[in-house]
């Protein structure tokens, strides 16, 4: 193999002042995701990144996660820059308990190099365990099932692929030959974060999961980055939220403590379990209002732990949540579907948004 990695050549000025400008238009919109949203120097970081990679920004932005600073791509966009500088990625397998492919470098054909991963090797990982019928089971702290257990045979490929371009395709992937999974994994966590997995069915890539990643999106089982790399909401940030994959993403990004919150504000404000709200509740504005809640409750929090006359300061808990008094009846319900929230633009429980049951605890 004589092949070279291709030497870094700085942007031009012109190109420099277009990217930044082009930074600048997109970093508050909806195809960046929420993590990087509204940073521009976090997105100029991903675009960077694609472009030594050889691809555009907005490829960037949804094939590039950064995890605790380590861009990790997508194995879909591994594929495809293998495919694009001539060398040969074939799927020889893709089930439910293994995934093999096959690479043939266009430099040397003659040693074609395969990768299997099988349910064993996810296993010994940690990311999953097989019951005795064979199937994986992977659950978060909330006894649901993870994308291990839904989506086993994406995320072979997913890891199948990653492993054989690190091996046989480095000078294409330029170091960058972890998928936001991967990393993800090597935090040595296995309590997942508050809340639900989405996948690519197809790709295995965690949607919007992930900080920044891709991200980010939830991410899922390890759990996310450790605190210290975590941030706490503000209302600017929830004002950047335009759909409930936002919500989400915003809240997988916030530090535990806020994460902790979040169910106790759910509580408050419909009187349901916080677990089926999540899973049920399609409003937009009815996710920023609770994050909006979840702020308030947050920051009454720190101000009774930085008292420094030891009186403490009126929790958010001790007086009623926005639209909270309207909610009563069966199940949470009010007799009134829009009175749960009288919050800009709110709307509360209702045919439409269903988050009956019992109160429960917010703790």
């Amino acid at each position: 193999m004589n092949a070279e990695l291709v030497t870094y050549i700085p942007p031009t000025a012109a190109e420099w002042q277009q990217t930044n400008e082009l930074v600048k238009a997109v970093a508050a919109t909806e195809f960046v995701p929420v993590a990087m949203r509204g940073k521009p120097a976090a997105v100029l970081a991903c675009v960077l990144t694609g472009r030594e990679l050889g691809i555009g920004p907005m490829q960037s932005l949804k094939h590039v996660a950064i995890i605790e600073g380590k861009p990790g791509l997508s194995a879909e966009l591994m594929a495809g820059l293998v495919r694009s500088r001539g060398h040969k990625l074939r799927i020889i397998t893709r089930a439910q308990d293994e995934a093999e492919v096959e690479g043939v470098r266009a430099d040397d054909p003659q040693h074609p190099l395969r990768v299997c991963w099988t349910l064993k090797d996810a296993e010994r990982a940690g990311l999953c365990k097989i019951q005795q019928d064979g199937r994986p089971t992977a659950r978060d702290r909330n006894n649901k099932p993870m994308p291990w257990e839904k989506y086993p045979d994406a995320l072979l490929l997913a890891r199948a692929i990653s492993a054989l371009c690190r091996a046989l395709f480095a000078d294409v992937l330029a170091g960058f030959s972890y998928t936001a999974e991967e990393i993800q994994s090597g935090n040595g966590q296995t309590d997942a974060v508050w809340g639900e997995v989405e996948v690519d069915t197809e790709t295995g890539e965690v949607l919007e999961g992930s900080p920044g990643a891709g991200a980010g999106a939830v991410t899922m089982t390890p759990a996310p980055a450790p605190a210290a790399n975590r941030f706490v909401p503000k209302l600017p940030d929830i004002e950047l939220v335009r759909s409930v994959r936002d919500a989400k993403q915003l809240i997988q990004s916030s530090t535990p403590a806020f994460q902790a919150l979040v169910p106790r504000a759910i509580s408050a404000l419909y009187h349901t379990d916080p677990h089926l709200w999540w899973d049920q509740t399609s409003k937009v504005d009815a996710w920023k209002q609770v994050l909006e809640y979840t702020v308030e409750l947050h920051e009454q929090r720190q101000h009774e732990k930085t008292s420094a006359a030891g009186h403490s300061p009126r929790s958010a808990a001790d007086h009623p949540a926005p639209g909270a008094a309207a909610a009563g009846g069966t199940g949470g319900q009010s007799s009134d579907p829009g009175s749960a929230l009288q919050g800009e633009g709110g709307s509360g429980p209702g045919p439409d948004d269903p988050v009956g049951g019992d109160a429960v605890a917010g703790d």
